[in-house]
C-alpha cells in the first residue's frame, strides 16, 4: 500500500479535520490536500508531526508495516526485487 492510500485511510479514521491537521503539522491546508491526492509528499519534519498527530508510525504511511506493526519487507527482499540502492526512495 502506498502512502497516499495509507494517509488517506488514517484521514478517514481520524476525527481531525484537514484544517486542524495542518495547523499541527505547521504547513498549509493545500500541503494537507496535495498529500492526499498523491501530488507531493511531505518532508521528513512534516512526516514526523503526521505521525504525532494521526498516532500512526511512519513506517505503517510508508508502507514498511501493516497495521499490526509487522514489517513487511524484508532486506533480502528489497535487494533483489529493486537492485543496489541508489538513494532515490519511492513512495
Amino acid at each position: 500500500m502506498k502512502f497516499t492510500e495509507r494517509f488517506n485511510e488514517c484521514l478517514k479514521y481520524s476525527d481531525l479535520k484537514q484544517s486542524e491537521i495542518a495547523i499541527y503539522c505547521k504547513t498549509s491546508r493545500q500541503n494537507i490536500t496535495n498529500f492526499k491526492a498523491g501530488r507531493t509528499f511531505p518532508s521528513i519534519e512534516t512526516l514526523y508531526l503526521l505521525c504525532q498527530c494521526l498516532e500512526v508510525s511512519a513506517d505503517y504511511l510508508l508502507g514498511l508495516e501493516d497495521e499490526t506493526g509487522a514489517k513487511t519487507y524484508t532486506a533480502q527482499n528489497a535487494y533483489y526485487n529493486h537492485g543496489t540502492h541508489n538513494g532515490n526512495v519511492n513512495f
